[in-house]
Protein backbone atom coordinates (compact mmCIF):
# COMPACT_ATOMS: atom_id res chain seq x y z
CA UNK A 1 0.00 0.00 0.00
CA UNK A 2 1.24 3.54 -1.12
CA UNK A 3 2.14 5.72 1.75
CA UNK A 4 0.66 8.93 1.46
CA UNK A 5 2.68 12.66 1.93
CA UNK A 6 1.62 15.71 2.99
CA UNK A 7 2.86 17.79 0.07
CA UNK A 8 2.82 21.22 1.92
CA UNK A 9 4.41 20.10 4.39
CA UNK A 10 7.54 17.72 2.51
CA UNK A 11 7.69 21.21 0.78
CA UNK A 12 7.96 23.15 3.94
CA UNK A 13 10.66 20.45 5.00
CA UNK A 14 12.97 20.50 2.20
CA UNK A 15 12.79 24.74 2.00
CA UNK A 16 13.98 24.32 5.82
CA UNK A 17 16.69 21.90 4.77
CA UNK A 18 18.04 23.50 2.03
CA UNK A 19 18.20 27.24 3.28
CA UNK A 20 15.52 28.35 0.60
CA UNK A 21 12.90 30.85 1.71
CA UNK A 22 9.26 30.95 -0.35
CA UNK A 23 10.97 34.33 -2.29
CA UNK A 24 14.02 33.07 -3.06
CA UNK A 25 12.11 29.53 -4.43
CA UNK A 26 9.62 31.79 -6.04
CA UNK A 27 12.32 33.87 -8.22
CA UNK A 28 13.56 30.37 -9.01
CA UNK A 29 10.75 29.31 -10.77
CA UNK A 30 9.69 32.81 -12.05
CA UNK A 31 6.43 32.95 -10.20
CA UNK A 32 4.83 35.11 -6.66
CA UNK A 33 5.93 34.03 -3.79
CA UNK A 34 1.83 34.03 -2.61
CA UNK A 35 1.87 30.65 -5.06
CA UNK A 36 4.52 29.00 -2.92
CA UNK A 37 2.17 29.75 0.03
CA UNK A 38 -0.56 28.14 -1.30
CA UNK A 39 1.94 25.04 -2.00
CA UNK A 40 3.02 25.03 1.06
CA UNK A 41 -0.68 24.97 2.48
CA UNK A 42 -2.00 22.03 0.73
CA UNK A 43 -2.05 18.64 1.56
CA UNK A 44 -1.71 17.65 -2.54
CA UNK A 45 -0.14 19.08 -5.19
CA UNK A 46 -0.24 17.78 -9.06
CA UNK A 47 2.76 15.70 -10.49
CA UNK A 48 3.85 19.38 -12.94
CA UNK A 49 4.19 21.24 -9.98
CA UNK A 50 6.17 18.74 -7.93
CA UNK A 51 8.77 18.66 -10.90
CA UNK A 52 8.90 22.25 -10.73
CA UNK A 53 9.08 22.30 -7.21
CA UNK A 54 11.68 19.73 -7.55
CA UNK A 55 13.64 22.12 -10.33
CA UNK A 56 13.61 25.03 -8.52
CA UNK A 57 15.02 22.84 -4.94
CA UNK A 58 17.48 21.22 -7.28
CA UNK A 59 16.33 17.85 -6.13
CA UNK A 60 14.94 14.51 -7.91
CA UNK A 61 11.18 13.79 -7.80
CA UNK A 62 11.95 10.62 -5.79
CA UNK A 63 13.67 13.11 -2.90
CA UNK A 64 10.45 15.13 -2.72
CA UNK A 65 8.38 11.93 -2.12
CA UNK A 66 11.06 10.16 0.02
CA UNK A 67 11.16 7.18 -2.14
Amino acid sequence: MAKLIDCGERLRSLQNQHQISSIMLAERLGITPQQITRWRHSENLKMHTIQQLCEGLGIKVSDFVGA
